[in-house]
């Protein structure tokens, strides 16, 4: 078996409406979301939280070999 590192960079965008009784409180939420979802999720715009819609969201990511260099013979 070998062992290969990829080095992953995700860049994206995603909006949010957030029904709550305070923007500290919808700030909260909004945070506890990002911490716990999946980009997967983010992707088809789904979440489990209550309150919490993702309107709209475009998402990229870029995979590359981490050791692409280190593959020279000796």
């Amino acid at each position: 078996m070998n062992k290969y590192e990829f080095n992953v960079t995700l860049f994206g965008n995603v909006t949010l409406e957030v029904m709550a009784e305070s923007r500290e409180q919808a700030k909260e939420m909004v945070q506890d979301l990002m911490e716990n979802i999946e980009v997967k999720n983010i992707r088809l715009q789904e979440t489990k939280k209550e309150n919490i819609t993702i309107s709209d969201s475009d998402f990229k990511m870029n995979i590359s070999n981490k050791n692409r260099d280190l593959a020279v013979e000796r």
